[in-house]
């Protein structure tokens, strides 16, 4: 199926690079087909290594992650 993804989730994100990237990685595992959701990080931290992290997990991402 393609088109526009029928689920959101939106991660709200303030530090915690290593909880962010277990939060992120739980939906590689996720049984609804990758074209039916999208991830979206909000980020309030300026902090580069959530936004580093989140650049290198959405290159081997199955789904649309930003």
């Amino acid at each position: 199926m393609s088109g526009k993804p029928v689920v959101s989730v939106v991660i709200p994100a303030y530090f915690r690079t290593e909880m962010l990237k277990k939060a992120v990685e739980s939906f590689f595992g996720q049984t609804l087909q990758h074209d039916r959701f999208e991830v979206i990080v909000v980020d309030s931290s300026q902090h580069d290594r959530n936004e580093i992290m989140i650049g290198e997990l959405a290159t081997r991402a199955p789904f649309s992650l930003r």
